[in-house]
């Protein structure tokens, strides 16, 4: 609404500062929602099907990927998150270190697993120990979501290359896909209070 009431010729200042907040909250919204879906009390196991084949095509096996993305949340300096998201531009999995929601986020990746490295995230139960946060996710990490994402990359990724905004199209998919997903689940399971009890519980 405030970007909308500023008209055609917006003070510069004003406008940067509404599109920062804009990123932030619109991309701490998009990561918590894919957070809730990457824990479950039913967790901690291997990822099955294409997203194992592909983990160990693009980092050699799924525990070299586990320590990528744990140092990529415990090297953080200040607030932030891990992510294991697809490159849509280099049709590959990467490892992220996002900054606070939405720095240094690469144009055109989806996260696919997250994990919060923001204190509050683990802060209760884990007091200032990241590490142990960290590794107590891998306890409850859930692949459902991730492995459902990949599976549409693959059927929708030739688009891509067959029309010069294919690659656009199939972002718009999947994050359509992406906000039906969390709403199904979520219909069905309450979300967690703070993401570290659901680790906590099963150590």
């Amino acid at each position: 609404d405030k970007l909308s009431e500023l008209g055609a010729d917006p003070e510069p200042a004003t406008l940067a500062r509404l599109e920062r907040d804009l990123a932030f909250h619109l991309s701490g919204h998009a990561l918590h929602s894919v957070l809730w879906q990457s824990m479950s009390p039913d967790g901690g196991g291997e990822p099955q099907g294409l997203l194992a084949r592909q983990i160990e095509s693009d980092f050699g096996s799924v525990d070299s990927l586990r320590k990528r993305l744990s140092g990529s949340v415990n090297s953080l300096q200040g607030s932030g998150w891990g992510a294991l998201a697809w490159d849509s531009l280099g049709s590959r999995l990467i490892v992220q270190q996002i900054h606070d929601h939405q720095s240094t986020h690469a144009v055109g990746a989806l996260p696919l697993l997250v994990i919060d490295g923001w204190e509050h995230a683990y802060y209760l139960d884990h007091q200032s120990k990241k590490a142990d946060w960290v590794a107590a996710f891998w306890r409850v990490a859930d692949w459902t979501m991730a492995e459902h994402l990949l599976d549409h990359i693959a059927l929708d990724n030739d688009l891509a290359y067959r029309h010069p905004v294919g690659l656009l199209v199939m972002e718009r998919r999947l994050h359509s896909l992406l906000r039906a997903h969390t709403h199904s689940l979520s219909s069905s399971a309450p979300m967690p209070k703070a993401a570290s009890r659901l680790a906590s519980s099963q150590m």
